[in-house]
């Protein structure tokens, strides 16, 4: 679906929200800035936190980066070490804003991963440039156990492996 949506969006950048998720009213004022600002970032991210299904805030303990800077640019050697030593991403798709060029070069995402596709298409961009983050929670990411990525709070689930096959060693 969203290689469908991707491919019909006209502008020059394309985000994916997602409607249960609470969004900063600014968020794309302040991503479509940087990203003009910033024309070597190929997308940008925000930091958010996480709540509940009613909205209660859940403490986000592991965040994989802290900074003091306004803009964080991560690049693909970084990514993977985020990965490696903190256990988990520092972008969260729901405050994804990507250049449609970038999209359409690497042929949108890879329909044949499932749960981790967001990871995939983050790492393939990574390998053509880097990716900011504003320093800023502009997104309240909603956890319930209805939402897609529920699987990765499944501690039962058997395909725990994280297949970053673009990624040479």
């Amino acid at each position: 679906n969203c290689n469908k949506l991707i491919s019909m969006a006209k502008g020059d950048y394309v985000a994916i929200y997602h409607s249960d998720d609470i969004y900063d009213l600014k968020i794309v004022e302040k991503e479509v800035e940087v990203l003009e600002a910033n024309i070597d970032l190929l997308g940008v991210f925000t930091i958010y936190e996480k709540i509940g299904e009613h909205g209660e805030i859940i403490k986000n303990s592991k965040y994989p980066i802290i900074s003091d800077e306004e803009v964080i640019k991560v690049n693909l050697d970084e990514y993977i070490n985020i990965i490696l030593e903190k256990g988990g991403s520092c972008f969260c798709c729901p405050t994804s804003m990507i250049k449609k060029d970038i999209y359409n070069k690497l042929n949108g995402y890879d329909v044949d991963l499932k749960y981790i596709e967001d990871q995939d298409m983050w790492g393939r961009i990574l390998l053509n440039g880097s990716i900011g983050i504003i320093n800023q929670k502009l997104l309240k990411y909603r956890i319930h156990s209805k939402q897609g990525s529920s699987i990765y709070f499944d501690n039962q689930r058997t395909d725990r492996a994280l297949p970053l096959n673009h990624i040479n060693t």
